[in-house]
């Protein structure tokens, strides 16, 4: 199963939050009356975002507004003030999600049916969550990573000793990773061959740890969330 990777280029980071099995043929679009995009509109700039390409906008509203809510609410949870916009866009069955500069982009064929979103994202271990609620929350954790830095693998270093009681090295971390979040919170954001290990470039690991505490939290992802908020806030 192929996980696309984010890449840095020109100090915008653009995640692609993938999973292999997305099949936007099993949705049907819901078409959107001006009214109601205005709607919609009204209603993210309620809670401090602005909308863009809203007539690209072809799934559940209320699905959108639950994704609404959950970016706001942690924009505010890990102050972040920075101006944000949501888009919508045509892409590829198997993204759910990107986040570029100031935007979060949302594929909205995964917000036209909760169910099968959800049974797509529970489908295997390729991300961390299992419920559509992941797909924002795990678009913020990008947010909070450019903000703060990424300190994924340190969080989850001591998150790890402070569950099992064990000192575990970085590269052992990966492996960690994997079980306890998912095989996309191991992914190096650089392909390049012979490159240094380097923790920075660990990219998913806040986004993935935020996104499986949100929809199905273990110890480790509790923990997780525990130091993120020390450390950050």
């Amino acid at each position: 199963m192929s996980v696309v990777k984010g890449e840095t280029i020109k100090n915008v980071y653009t995640d692609l939050m993938a999973a292999a099995k997305t099949d936007g043929s099993n949705t049907t679009p819901i078409i959107h009356s001006t009214k109601e995009q205005a709607e919609l509109i009204k209603y993210a700039q309620s809670k401090g975002l602005e909308v863009y390409n809203i007539q690209k906008f072809d799934g559940d509203s209320e699905l959108l507004k639950e994704q609404i809510d959950i970016i706001a609410d942690m924009r505010s949870e890990y102050n972040l003030t920075s101006k944000l916009t949501i888009t919508f866009d045509s892409m590829p069955d198997d993204d759910f999600a990107s986040t570029n500069g100031k935007r979060i982009n949302f594929n909205t064929k995964c917000l036209r049916n909760r169910e099968i979103t959800n049974k797509i994202l529970s489908a295997d271990n390729t991300l961390a969550a299992n419920d559509i609620s992941g797909i924002a929350t795990h678009e913020v954790g990008h947010l909070i990573s450019k903000k703060y830095g990424e300190k994924g693998l340190e969080i989850a270093s001591k998150a790890y000793y402070n569950v099992y009681g064990e000192q575990i090295s970085s590269n052992g971390m990966l492996s960690v990773l994997e079980k306890e979040l998912s095989i996309y919170a191991s992914e190096n954001s650089t392909d390049k061959e012979g490159i240094r290990f380097n923790t920075k470039h660990y990219k998913e690991v806040i986004p993935e740890a935020l996104s499986k505490n949100k929809t199905n939290p273990n110890a480790f992802t509790r923990e997780f969330v525990k130091i993120l908020k020390e450390v950050v806030m």
